[in-house]
């Protein structure tokens, strides 16, 4: 029996209101989830959350067969089951990449040519795919893999990473069998082996100092995909005062109107600015987020029983492999506004060289850093680390350590961070429209210098809504005591 079925049944409640979103593929005839889906692609029976979006689309050539788990958006436009892939003929995997790599979202493709089946991932493995290639066992967390408790494995510490002390990465998880798939790599279903597909050369991170036309790029495209999605679901977005919620709002100005909800909330004084920031963002672009006071609701004498549940929900929804969100965060659940969907800009982070931190060429004991990996007492991380870091780095393309930073934050850091954690917010299918490559890659043409003193998000805003520009970022007003001040006043009394 599929783990994670005991895990529901041990808390007595309905399984999607446990694991919403979330899919299981295996080989063996274990039934369905009670209240979830099945769909074959023989051999695997692919169990899935009735929640959680699927696509069949058409494809010309016989040989070819697509599933697709989540939401992918071909320029513009969300692949549904009436959607038309022609590769000719007589298609090939390299046709097939050619076409998966100019997709956005969040999805994980189920792909058969001829009597070859592989998987592939978004660009930043926000939909998570961990496998187990002893069973053969396929999904999105721990528990969608395993039919037994997790069995601790040897190299990271379940409970280190719950700490916030460190991470997990490298394919390691919290269980001594199972791995986490590489996104921009195919695993291939027979032998469980993964091949890199993506980038197959340096050349789309050649530096281009053309500011200006990468931003135009970015702003058109990143509004295409904003429109597609708010206009094929009921969508929220989330504001905040910093930089990325900011450029993919002002991207996306002309189909705001298409989205259903907007959204800020308190948990801490940063995001009290926030909140004040949000406002007056909605002000200039004709919309009033919800407020909701994740601080009051903490507070409340009642709130310790339900905050306690949720945060075992979260830990069993991520199968205990990223740290819980925070209480604050969590209580305000119950407030969000409806939607099927969450779109937010945390993959833009690449729009101001996040993971480069004052560097300006690659240093593998910075690569190491950026990982937060821990070694046994006396040894060095980066003596400790190097064979599985190296093992990375070799299948990298040569010409591309450059923007290792970039790719190492893509393929090692964000799985373990960002998508994981996106199981454990059950609200909505969270994904953010900005998880693209060609959009990163022509981020990553601009040095990382430039992306770092914010002249790209200048950029952005300049061509979208120059009026934004003029408003501060929270992190340049913590400070301020008359901001501090306003910020106090939206929740006076």
């Amino acid at each position: 029996m599929l783990q994670a079925v005991q895990e529901a049944q041990n808390l007595g409640l309905p399984f999607d209101e446990v694991f919403p979103h979330q899919y299981a593929a295996r080989m063996d005839n274990a039934p369905t989830p009670e209240g979830w889906e099945c769909k074959n692609f023989a051999p695997f029976k692919v169990h899935h959350s009735p929640r959680l979006n699927v696509a069949h689309p058409e494809c010309t050539d016989d040989a070819l067969e697509l599933l697709i788990l989540g939401i992918a958006v071909d320029n513009g436009t969300v692949v549904t089951n009436d959607t038309q892939i022609d590769f000719g003929a007589t298609g090939t995997w390299r046709d097939l990449e050619d076409w998966l790599e100019n997709l956005a979202g969040r999805f994980v493709i189920f792909s058969r040519l001829g009597h070859e089946q592989r998987l592939y991932f978004d660009p930043t493995l926000e939909l998570p795919c961990f496998y187990d290639p002893k069973t053969g066992h396929i999904g999105s967390s721990p528990y969608m893999v395993l039919d037994r408790p997790i069995a601790p494995g040897r190299y990271i510490r379940t409970e280190d990473v719950l700490s916030g002390t460190t991470n997990f990465t490298l394919g390691f998880t919290a269980d001594r069998d199972i791995r986490l798939a590489r996104p921009n790599h195919s695993l291939n279903l027979d032998r469980y082996q993964q091949y890199r597909h993506w980038p197959r050369s340096e050349a789309p991170f050649a530096e281009d100092a053309d500011i200006d036309a990468v931003a135009s790029d970015i702003v058109t495209r990143l509004g295409a995909t904003v429109g597609a999605l708010a206009r094929s679901f009921r969508s929220v977005i989330p504001v905040t005062g910093g930089y990325d919620s900011r450029a993919l709002l002002a991207s996306a100005k002309d189909h705001l109107g298409h989205v259903s909800a907007f959204y800020t909330h308190r948990t801490n004084y940063m995001s009290s600015l926030d909140c004040m920031l949000a406002a007056q963002i909605g002000e200039r672009l004709g919309f009033t987020p919800k407020l909701i006071d994740g601080v009051t609701l903490a507070e409340s004498p009642d709130s310790a029983p339900e905050i306690s549940r949720k945060e075992n929900l979260f830990s069993l929804r991520t199968g205990h492999h990223s740290p819980i969100m925070g209480h604050r965060e969590l209580i305000a659940e119950d407030f969000l506004p409806d939607g099927q969907i969450s779109m937010r800009g945390n993959v833009m982070d690449i729009n101001r060289a996040f993971q480069w931190k004052g560097q300006n060429a690659f240093r593998f004991a910075h690569l190491v850093r950026r990982l937060r990996l821990r070694a046994p007492e006396g040894i060095q991380p980066a003596v400790f680390w190097e064979r599985e870091i190296m093992t990375w780095m070799d299948t990298l393309p040569d010409g591309t350590r450059p923007v290792a930073f970039d790719l190492s934050w893509f393929e090692n850091i964000l799985p373990n961070s960002m998508g994981i954690m996106f199981n454990g917010m059950p609200r909505y299918f969270t994904l953010s429209p900005f998880n693209d490559r060609y959009l990163t890659s022509r981020s990553m043409r601009i040095s990382p210098a430039l992306r770092r003193d914010g002249d790209l998000n200048a950029a952005i805003l300049l061509q979208s809504v120059p009026e934004l520009a003029e408003l501060p970022y929270n992190q340049e007003i913590k400070r301020d005591p008359e901001a501090r001040r306003s910020a106090e006043a939206l929740f006076a009394g």
